[in-house]
């Protein structure tokens, strides 16, 4: 999915309207709906303050994960500090061991 769908997406879930939005961005309507039908690309700054005003991470915005906020990773990361050392180490060993296994099943296709 592209930067446009996805901004189009976030806007029709928050319910906020692309008028609002440009206007909270300082930029005239014109210059959002390019970004929407991609025929202009924000540049990194604007990236940046579409994440922080839809509340995702840049890496959702521009397709590079389909996890929209941080919350996931630092819920994962809250309970791997919950574990003793012996439980992370076991975790890491066994993610080693799902990398491996899938990395050979990967291969044989």
């Amino acid at each position: 999915m592209d930067i446009g769908n996805r901004i189009l997406n976030l806007l029709n879930d928050k319910k906020i309207t692309q008028k609002q939005f440009a206007a909270d961005l300082h930029i005239p309507l014109t210059t959002l709906n390019g970004y929407i039908r991609n025929y202009r690309e924000p540049d990194y700054a604007m990236i940046i303050s579409i994440a922080r005003l839809l509340n995702v991470t840049v890496d959702y915005l521009v397709g590079f994960t389909n996890i929209p906020h941080y919350k996931f990773f630092n819920d994962l990361y809250d309970e791997y500090n919950l574990l003793p050392e012996e439980g992370r180490e076991q975790l890491r060993e066994y993610m080693t061991f799902l990398r491996i296994k899938y990395k050979k099943n990967l291969e044989s296709l």
